[in-house]
C-alpha cells in the first residue's frame, strides 16, 4: 500500500513539472538594431515612403541612430545645413529664394558620452536635392551613412562601421565614401548605388598609416569619374582621378614615396579640393601646412592630361581655405587667410579670373563655407560667430540673404 501511495505521488508531481515547463517563456536577447553587413555587395533594407515621417530603427547600441525625415518640397535654390552636436542633430533645408528655412531630418545617436563633443555630422546632395547623403560620425562607437530622399519622407541605412567622408553624385545615383575600417580588406575608397547600396571597392588602404584612407571630392557632371585625394601624410593629399567603372587598386606606402598600383588612375597634383568645370576640365586648388605642401589653384585638362596655373599666391603666408568655380563664366571665388593669426583671423574673399586679374569682395571674421547659385548670379556664404543666429550672405554685393535659427524658433526669438 505505501508503495502504492509513493508511486501515485511521484507521478502527480512529475505531470505538474511537465506543465510548467511548457507554459515558461523562452528567454530573448534585445532585437539588435538594423545593420548592413561591411560587405562590398551590402544592400539595406529601405522603409516605405510616408508623408509623415520615416523613422530608422530604435537605436539600441552605442553608436546606433534614430533618423526621421519629413516630406518637404526641395526648391530651385537650396542648401542643406546639418546642425547640433553631441547626440543630437538636424538636417535644415534653406530655400535661398524665399529666405526661408525647414527642418528637414532629425537625427538621435545612442550612447554618446566618452567623448560627446567628437561626434559630428555631414550632408552631402545631388544637383537637384532629392537625394541627400548623411553621415553621423562617432569616433568611441559605430558610424553610419545613410540616404534620405526628402521629397518622399525616406531615409535608408546605407553603411554601418567606419564612414569618413561621403559624396553623392550630381544625378543622385552613385555615391563615393572613404572608409577607415580597422580590417585592411574593408579600408579605402569606395562606389555605391544610393538605390541598393551595392559597393565596391576602387581603391585600397592600409588603415595603420597616416593619410588613409583617400577621400572623394567630385563627381564629373555625368558621374563617370571621380577625382579624389590620396593622403600624403602631413603634406597634405594628391589629386588623382579614376573612372567608377575602374577596377580595384591599391595604394603602395612604400619609404620612397606613396603610389598607386594597379587601376585606371590619373595622377594630378596638389589638392585640397576640386570641382568639375566640363567633363573635360577639372577645377583643383591646394594650400599648404606647417609640415609642407603647395598654395595654388589650377586647371586639368582631362584630354591631354595638362596642368595650367590660375593663381598662386605671392606670399608664402597666404591660404587657400576653399576655391569654386563659378557656373558658366572664366571666374572663380578664393577664400584666403594668413597662416597665422588664431581661429576666428579675418578671411578674404577674392574674384579672380583666368588671366590672372581679382577683385577683392570684402574681409569676414565668420565665414563658414562659401557656393555659388546654380546660374552664378550669387556668390553665397554662410556666416558664424553666434550660438543661436545664422545667416547667408551674398558676398558678390555684401547684402543679406536670410537667417535662420541654429537650435529653434524664428530669427528675431531663436531659442
Amino acid at each position: 500500500m505505501a508503495v502504492a501511495i509513493a508511486v501515485s505521488i511521484f507521478i502527480i508531481l512529475a505531470v505538474v513539472a511537465l506543465y510548467g515547463t511548457r507554459g515558461a517563456a523562452p528567454a530573448t536577447s534585445p532585437s539588435p538594431s538594423v545593420t548592413v553587413a561591411l560587405s562590398p555587395t551590402a544592400v539595406a533594407v529601405s522603409p516605405s515612403p510616408s508623408p509623415q515621417p520615416s523613422p530608422t530603427a530604435t537605436p539600441n547600441a552605442p553608436g546606433d541612430a534614430m533618423v526621421s525625415v519629413t516630406k518637404v518640397r526641395v526648391p530651385a535654390e537650396f542648401r542643406y545645413v546639418v546642425l547640433g552636436s553631441g547626440e543630437d542633430f538636424r538636417v535644415v533645408l534653406l530655400d535661398l529664394d524665399a529666405a526661408r528655412a525647414t527642418q528637414v531630418a532629425t537625427a538621435h545617436v545612442a550612447g554618446v558620452r566618452t567623448a560627446p563633443a567628437q561626434t559630428s555630422a555631414a550632408v552631402s546632395a545631388s544637383a537637384d536635392g532629392r537625394v541627400v547623403l548623411l553621415s553621423l560620425n562617432v569616433p568611441e562607437a559605430q558610424s553610419s551613412l545613410y540616404v534620405l530622399r526628402p521629397e518622399i519622407g525616406g531615409s535608408k541605412l546605407l553603411l554601418k562601421g567606419a564612414p569618413r567622408q561621403a559624396l553623392v553624385s550630381p544625378d543622385g545615383a552613385r555615391f563615393a565614401l572613404a572608409r577607415a575600417d580597422t580590417d585592411p580588406a574593408m579600408t579605402g575608397l569606395w562606389i555605391g548605388s544610393t538605390d541598393d547600396g551595392t559597393m565596391k571597392r576602387l581603391i585600397a588602404d592600409d588603415p595603420q598609416f597616416v593619410g588613409s584612407p583617400p577621400v572623394p571630392f567630385t563627381f564629373s557632371p555625368a558621374g563617370t569619374l571621380l577625382v579624389f585625394g590620396l593622403g600624403l601624410g602631413e603634406t597634405g593629399y594628391q589629386a588623382t582621378l579614376v573612372p567608377v567603372s575602374s577596377a580595384e587598386a591599391r595604394v603602395d606606402r612604400a619609404a620612397t614615396g606613396t603610389k598607386i598600383i594597379g587601376g585606371d588612375v590619373t595622377p594630378i597634383g596638389p589638392a585640397s579640393g576640386a570641382e568639375f568645370v566640363g567633363e573635360q576640365e577639372a577645377f583643383v586648388w591646394s594650400s599648404r601646412s606647417a609640415f609642407g605642401g603647395q598654395t595654388v589653384a589650377y586647371t586639368f585638362d582631362l584630354t591631354s592630361k595638362k596642368t595650367t596655373d590660375v593663381y598662386r599666391p605671392s606670399s608664402p603666408d597666404s591660404l587657400l581655405v576653399s576655391a569654386s568655380w563659378r557656373p558658366r563664366a572664366e571666374e572663380f571665388a578664393t577664400v584666403e587667410r594668413p597662416m597665422v593669426g588664431g581661429a576666428n583671423v579675418v578671411q578674404g574673399v577674392w574674384l579672380r579670373d583666368r588671366r590672372g586679374s581679382a577683385r577683392r569682395l570684402g574681409d569676414y571674421a565668420f565665414l563658414i563655407e562659401m557656393w555659388w547659385s546654380r546660374d552664378g548670379s550669387k556668390l553665397f556664404g554662410r556666416m558664424g560667430g553666434d550660438d543661436s543666429t545664422s545667416g547667408i550672405v551674398d558676398l558678390l554685393t555684401a547684402k543679406a540673404v536670410m537667417q535662420f535659427c541654429l537650435r529653434g524658433g524664428t530669427p528675431g526669438s531663436c531659442t
